[in-house]
């Protein structure tokens, strides 16, 4: 959790925070400031493409370790920044540290430590951006108010290497390196009863591609509104304490979600879980397009959202299961968030352009709900047709 707290949360999710702060400072249009969130999302998939070789020259604790440090790096790089250029080189430096420290690293260790509700165990990994949301936008914007940018980057960047070192003293790539063994409940057992149906239907390649794509387009404008809600609320004139208030209510109910989520698919049936998070998250930007959101109405949503959005990551894993073998799930793993990182830079950019054409981010809000709609129908087609559950 720690490490993606870090990669995903800090030098994800939490760079949207910073948004409206560095396009003050350094005088960027909304295609400047769009684009630093594209350029780490072009190095993340960076990342994403030598991960396996990373992990399996480093092991998970030096990997996991480095990519840590790699965010304080890319603070320091924020910290120093007076203009576009250093921006961007800071957010590449985080962008290849979300790529290496992902899910990836949660989605191949956790089976490692965990022979029953490895879904369950990944998700709480995963709730680490969750944790990020829900604690970093206040004391962020707090920090800035009170001490400037450039201060406020040079506390994250030391408060960030003291957790790498946590990680470096605890992460431990199997449970025999502390003389454990995984853990399992007597369902999962041999002689227990069976936790899961697995039917015998796989999928075929076509299949596999598709759903790669769905899930593709889905996680990218997933996550591009997420780094976009901090301009969409100031353009509606919420002040920055407010803004910090929103992303702080989706990182509690992400939080949650994230681990729900995972539970849900463990005992539940991944079709279940993912109606559940396909209408929240739908509900949620439809509230966010109305032109006249109120406080509450905007916290209803981020409530919404945040639990939604948390099939996004998860479902990385979940869904990378469904359509593998026991014997190719790292390769699919893998394809499936290289293809993912694809989505998040195309979307990445696209909010950006569309206000300065439009001045306006509605617009954008609009097409992300229309994508999710076309998403999660393609990918639910696909698991009734597998008819698989994980």
């Amino acid at each position: 959790m720690l490490v993606i707290f870090c990669t995903m949360g800090l030098a994800g999710s939490g760079i949207s925070v910073y948004l409206p702060y560095i396009s003050k400072h350094a005088d960027l249009n909304g295609t400047q400031s769009s684009s630093i969130i594209t350029i780490r999302s072009f190095f993340a998939l960076f990342g994403v493409f030598f991960v396996q070789k990373y992990y399996s020259k480093f092991g998970s604790r030096v990997g996991g370790t480095l990519a840590v440090a790699g965010v304080s790096a890319g603070y320091v790089l924020f910290a120093i920044a007076r203009g576009y250029t250093v921006y961007c080189l800071g957010a590449a430096v985080m962008g290849i540290s979300y790529g290496i420290g992902g899910m990836y690293l949660a989605s191949t260790l956790m089976p490692k430590w965990f022979k029953s509700y490895v879904s369950a165990a990944v998700g709480i990994c995963a709730a680490g951006t969750g944790v990020n949301s829900i604690i970093a936008p206040p004391i962020i914007t707090a920090a800035i108010a009170r001490w400037g940018l450039p201060a406020a980057c040079w506390l994250e960047a030391a408060f960030i290497l003291l957790i790498a070192l946590i990680v470096f003293s605890m992460m431990r790539d199997r449970p025999s390196d502390f003389g454990l063994s995984p853990y399992e409940t007597s369902q999962s057992k041999p002689d227990g009863k069976k936790q899961k149906l697995h039917l015998l239907r796989m999928a075929t390649k076509q299949e596999q591609f598709m759903m790669i794509i769905a899930v593709t387009l889905m996680h990218g404008s997933i996550a591009a509104a997420y780094y976009h809600f901090s301009l969409l609320f100031t353009t509606l004139g919420f002040s920055n304490m407010q803004i910090a208030r929103f992303l702080s209510i989706s990182g509690i109910t992400l939080t949650f979600g994230k681990f729900i989520c995972g539970l849900m698919a463990d005992i539940w049936g991944t079709k279940r879980v993912g109606y559940i998070c396909f209408i929240t998250t739908v509900s949620a930007f439809v509230l966010c397009i109305f032109p006249n959101g109120r406080f509450p109405q905007i916290c209803f949503a981020m409530a919404l959202y945040g639990f939604g959005s948390s099939i996004s990551t998860v479902g990385i894993s979940i869904y990378s299961q469904v359509i593998s073998r026991a014997d190719d799930y790292s390769d699919v793993l893998c394809k499936m968030q290289i293809s993912c990182q694809i989505g998040q830079l195309a979307f990445s950019i696209l909010p950006g352009v569309l206000y300065d054409w439009s001045g306006s981010y509605h617009f954008t809000y609009v097409m992300f709900t229309l994508l999710l709609i076309l998403t999660t129908s393609v990918i639910q087609f696909l698991m009734h047709r597998l008819q698989r559950e994980i």
